[in-house]
């Protein structure tokens, strides 16, 4: 197998992180975006200066216009991905206590907010 990383411009998607900015992999289907963004997400996590999380959140199409039903999907995606990619049960218990004090509309957001801060 080709090292994933060597697929990309890993420098400038570095810098990019850095700089605080956002990149889009587009490409044909399965052509390993996903295998790419989850050596990123390993080698940003390496790196020790970025706590990265791939989540697949493909369960939210589901919902269509269910507003409610696709931020549920997307919460509960992303916490389980970072029990899974990063041991880290935090956000799976934050769901668990704070999931209903907040309305739909912000709960991703809240919920980032929590992590984000609790992980500098």
């Amino acid at each position: 197998m080709i090292d994933p990383l060597t697929r990309i411009n890993l420098p400038k998607i570095e810098r990019l992180v850095a700089q605080q900015h956002y990149f889009v992999l587009h490409a044909p289907r399965q052509t390993g975006k996903t295998t790419c963004l989850m050596a990123l997400m390993n080698n940003l996590n390496e790196q020790g200066n970025y706590r990265a999380l791939y989540a697949n959140i493909e369960t939210a199409q589901v919902a269509r216009n269910k507003i409610k039903a696709g931020i549920d999907a997307t919460v509960a995606a992303i916490a389980s991905a970072a029990e899974v990619y990063l041991q880290d049960q935090s956000l799976t218990q934050w769901l668990k206590t704070h999931r209903g004090d907040y309305a739909s509309e912000s709960l991703l957001q809240t919920m980032l907010q929590h992590w984000s801060l609790r992980s500098t």
